[in-house]
């Protein structure tokens, strides 16, 4: 909707009831939160993604997987953008947002026992991910089996800065922002509320050490 003026309920969904990685879906319709006329069907049991596409059954997918058509390089199936990394790069110079991907939760009950339990899980989080950067930093045994991985490395440095997996409230105050109006807007929750309410308070000033 913020980049080409289309809200959700513009289209037409279909969750599909089967995955071609061989991965397993929950029966039914997910729980959203869309009007009752919001256009979402659930897709014909037995078929998969790559099959809908394949049979002209729906236009595009999203996906986390990379479906089975794609790989097996049908020539009627494409990425919707020619050229991902451009794209993204391109997103990221507009925006300056770069979109967090996964969450870390700690029972509530485990905090007040262990009041320093989420700093510790933090810090845990950083320094490993320091170790991962020196990793890919290393030029005499390469950990990851990619021919360009020093390359590609930099450049993202260039990009998006040495700490461009930031940590913490504040470095994400702005992705964080968008991400609950996303999810409001797009059914996904019943109200739009403040991301803080998702924290635990002894969390929100929480800073990375300078390595």
């Amino acid at each position: 909707m913020d980049e080409y003026g289309i809200e959700a309920d513009d289209l037409h969904w279909i969750e599909t009831a089967k995955s071609s990685d061989g991965g397993a879906l929950k029966s039914g319709l997910a729980k959203y939160y869309f009007a009752d006329d919001f256009p979402l069907i659930k897709g014909p049991e037995g078929i998969d993604e790559s099959e809908l596409l394949l049979n002209g059954d729906c236009d595009a997918l999203i996906t986390a997987i990379t479906p089975r058509v794609y790989l097996e390089g049908n020539p009627n199936v494409k990425r919707l953008f020619s050229d991902v990394k451009a794209t993204e790069i391109e997103y990221y110079h507009k925006t300056k947002l770069f979109p967090i991907m996964h969450v870390v939760a700690i029972r509530t009950d485990l905090l007040k026992e262990n009041p320093w339990l989420a700093k510790a899980v933090f810090d845990m989080y950083s320094e490993a991910k320091n170790v991962a950067y020196k990793n890919l930093e290393s030029t005499t045994v390469l950990k990851v089996t990619l021919p360009w991985t020093i390359d590609e490395y930099e450049s993202t440095q260039n990009i998006m800065g040495d700490n461009y997996w930031k940590y913490g409230i504040e470095s994400n105050r702005k992705e964080l922002e968008v991400l609950m109006r996303y999810v409001y807007e797009q059914g996904l929750a019943k109200r739009q509320i403040e991301f803080e309410q998702l924290f635990d308070p002894s969390t929100l000033e929480l800073e990375e050490s300078p390595d």
